[in-house]
């Protein structure tokens, strides 16, 4: 079953070319079914990018354009802070920035001019 929204949107959706991003992992599979069904062509019409990057997302088809987490270094980073907040130590507020990766694959194309 859709999501009532990307109905709606994908209804009133001319066959020029569209965005659409989804941030669950399931939503942009379901952006490139509805858009199937409603005649879309991806990439030609719609573009779709997703987030979080897995390793099926590449086998979807088209496969899905998406933004990849650094997920090891999130994770490395959290583990650090934690560790140094429950050694009793003062711990400084430290903000920490990640840099994500645009993977593109088969599902996104060209705005026309």
């Amino acid at each position: 079953m859709h999501h009532p929204r990307l109905r709606i949107t994908l209804a009133h959706t001319r066959p020029t070319h569209h965005p659409f991003r989804g941030h669950a992992p399931l939503i942009p599979l379901g952006v490139l079914r509805a858009a199937r069904e409603r005649g879309l062509r991806v990439p030609q019409d719609v573009s779709v990018v997703g987030f979080d990057d897995s390793p099926l997302i590449a086998f979807t088809d088209p496969p899905l354009t998406t933004v990849r987490q650094p997920v090891r270094a999130m994770a490395t980073a959290a583990v650090g802070a934690l560790l140094e907040a429950v050694s009793g130590t003062p711990v400084q507020r430290t903000e920490y920035v990640f840099q994500p990766e645009l993977v593109v694959r088969g599902s996104t194309g060209q705005v026309p001019v």
